[in-house]
């Protein structure tokens, strides 16, 4: 079974205050997705796969910055 408590904050259950901070967000399917996937590498990194979860954390975060920035150039142009 998986461990769990690399999910958890102070106690907190740290998956659904991502999802919390997407719905703040008003996020989409897609940007949602890059941006809790961002949080979600970048809470558990130390406890699993270390450098591994910062860079895939950084990639999500770079998708989500390129998917903003094309949103915007829609909105503008």
């Amino acid at each position: 079974m998986e461990n769990k408590n690399r999910y958890m904050i102070n106690g907190e259950n740290a998956l659904r205050v991502i999802i919390d901070i997407a719905n703040k967000n008003r996020c989409g399917v897609e940007d949602g997705f890059y941006l809790c996937n961002t949080l979600k590498y970048l809470i558990r990194y130390s406890d699993k796969n270390g450098l591994d979860d910062l860079l895939k954390a950084k990639d999500y975060l770079e998708m989500l910055i390129c998917y903003l920035s094309n949103a915007d150039e829609g909105l503008n142009g």
